[in-house]
């Protein structure tokens, strides 16, 4: 929430010098703190905050039972929104390439038939984005993700109550066909509480292809470039009083740690991306 899609600059550009092409996609379901199109800087969507969202849904609703219904409604309208526009992003890629003259000239990329995107693809996300990534596979209806790399995902609730990743896809058959799922548990995120139990559902669909990475001393965004650029940066005093330093594991070895063990999660998507 309230991310954009420099964020994790630097983790995407390591997987980028490893020949893979890396997206980062803005989302426009209120969740970023600001979306704009690229060129002439229009703005596509701006952040809707939780606080302001309940205070709408109650007066509009009345019934607490019906404005919670309505709020979940929406987060999985958000997480819908996010599938959507990934998938899209996917398919720019190949009708780049395509404009580009790198495909040829009689593939047709509404059916489906790819040159880089139909198989073989790697979902990352963190926080809400681990939702969406986990949502992308599990609707995948085309066999395109091979892994789904999940950084302190937002994955909060129980049963239909289950938030932004809605119930149904966790028990998705994609999920069970991956090569890798792997996810990363902050012990200092406020997620912890609330997510590790739906955390470890995803795992137990992976199967064998499924991992846990804790990191018992990380906070939420351990695995963005935010810490390390506010810890340097000129309030990064501001940062220091809202986060605390006491057990906080270093935000730069944290981003190391993690980049590394991601390329090794990823090591099969390289070497299919190389053949």
């Amino acid at each position: 929430m309230t991310g954009w899609r420099h964020v994790n600059s630097a983790f995407m550009s390591e997987i980028a010098s490893r020949g893979a092409v890396a997206i980062h996609v803005e989302h426009c379901d209120g969740s970023a703190c600001l979306a704009t199109a690229v060129g002439d800087g229009r703005v596509l969507a701006e952040y809707v905050s939780w606080q302001d969202k309940e205070a709408e849904l109650r007066a509009a609703h009345g019934d607490e039972k019906d404005a919670w219904a309505a709020a979940l409604a929406w987060r999985h309208g958000q997480c819908a929104t996010r599938v959507a526009e990934t998938l899209a992003a996917l398919d720019g890629v190949d009708g780049a390439l395509l404009a580009a003259g790198v495909l040829p000239s009689d593939v047709d990329i509404t059916r489906g038939r790819f040159s880089r995107t139909s198989s073989g693809v790697a979902a990352l996300g963190q926080s809400f984005g681990g939702a969406s990534a986990a949502a992308c596979v599990a609707r995948d209806d085309r066999g395109r993700f091979s892994h789904c790399l999940l950084y302190d995902p937002w994955l909060d609730g129980d049963g239909s109550d289950r938030h932004p990743l809605p119930d149904g896809d966790y028990a998705a058959a994609p999920l069970a066909a991956l090569a890798n799922l792997s996810i990363w548990r902050n012990g200092q995120s406020q997620l912890l509480a609330t997510c590790s139990k739906n955390c470890d559902a995803l795992v137990a669909r992976a199967g064998a292809a499924g991992r846990v990475h804790d990191y018992a001393d990380a906070g939420h965004f351990a695995q963005t470039d935010a810490p390390v650029v506010f810890e340097q940066g000129p309030l990064s005093f501001v940062y220091d009083a809202l986060r605390g330093k006491d057990g906080a594991m270093d935000s730069a070895t944290a981003l190391r740690r993690c980049t590394e063990e991601s390329v090794a999660a990823l090591a099969s998507f390289f070497s299919a991306e190389s053949g």
